[in-house]
């Protein structure tokens, strides 16, 4: 699998794509789901976290729900 994304060149996730556009991000299904696994299993995930929190913050500020 690492042999086709090492050929792909340079490319941008879909994530930073959604961001540089301003389009709804899916964080629900890409990180909270995540988050919110570990969370229910004790694990503490503070980097996730942080980063779920901040792309929430964006999309409630610019509307993006």
């Amino acid at each position: 699998m690492m042999v086709f994304t090492d050929a792909m060149g340079p490319y941008k996730p879909s994530t930073m794509l959604d961001l540089h556009a301003r389009n709804p991000m899916e964080v629900k299904y890409l990180f909270r789901t995540a988050l919110d696994r570990a969370t229910s299993l004790g694990v503490p995930v503070p980097h996730l976290e942080t980063l779920v929190c901040q792309i929430e913050a964006f999309q409630r500020h610019h509307n993006l729900y």
